[in-house]
């Protein structure tokens, strides 16, 4: 498995579509390959021929990763979150963990980028119940960094 992590300067405001083009861009850089490529019914894409790879971005951001199996990644600028949506999308320990950290914005989204990372490693996005999404993740090794200004997770297979 190899990575990229670009970082975009703090007074650099890139639009939603730039970012996704740099990530295209660092996604050559890891494989030679670029577009286009398939999707699934999810709308995960991928190579017919290989290798699997994936990415995300946010705004402060870019991850790109290329491997030989499955993988799903995903990384998030902190922010502030709501309790509602905490409650919705967290379960009860993860909630506990929240709420005890000094930080509570940064654990919300550690927690946040392993779901997103397991889901998009499965290649189903965001399609079922976010709070109990990790418990079936057993054949899985999820790695996750708290950096200064995003966290971000690798979704990878045993």
């Amino acid at each position: 498995m190899k990575f990229l992590l670009h970082d975009i300067a703090p007074d650099t405001r890139l639009k939603p579509a730039e970012q996704h083009s740099l990530a295209l861009q660092l996604l050559h850089q890891l494989t030679g390959k670029g577009e286009p490529f398939l999707h699934n019914e999810y709308g995960k894409p991928y190579w017919q021929e290989g290798p699997y790879f994936n990415y995300s971005h946010c705004s402060t951001g870019i991850i790109v990763a290329v491997s030989d199996r499955p993988i799903g990644v995903d990384i998030e600028s902190y922010r502030h979150y709501d309790e509602a949506l905490m409650k919705r999308v967290m379960n009860e320990e993860e909630c506990r963990q929240i709420l005890q950290d000094p930080e509570p914005p940064k654990r919300f989204i550690y927690f946040w980028t392993r779901k997103e990372a397991y889901l998009k490693y499965r290649g189903v996005g965001i399609t079922e119940d976010l709070r109990d999404c990790l418990r079936s993740a057993d054949n899985v090794v999820l790695e996750t960094k708290i950096c200064p200004r995003y966290c971000y997770s690798i979704c990878v297979p045993i």
